[in-house]
């Protein structure tokens, strides 16, 4: 059985999707506001990075855990 995870970093939120044979078992989504002030200013704030890079490695750890390939 083919298993895969898919992980998705918008400006937003993160979201993770893990697909098994071709079919969707399960979404996640974790709010971050990446994008968080980018309005006032032209960088990213130092925590809004965090908590994104911390929600992917939560992600990539589920799915690692579901033993996604790639």
């Amino acid at each position: 059985m083919k298993r895969f995870a898919v992980i998705d970093v918008g400006s937003n939120s993160v979201r993770l999707m893990f697909v098994a044979d071709g079919k969707v078992l399960y979404k996640r989504l974790h709010t971050t506001r990446l994008g968080e002030g980018l309005a006032n200013a032209p960088f990213l704030l130092p925590a809004a990075i965090e908590r994104t890079a911390q929600a992917v490695a939560d992600f990539y750890r589920q799915a690692k855990a579901e033993n996604a390939e790639g």
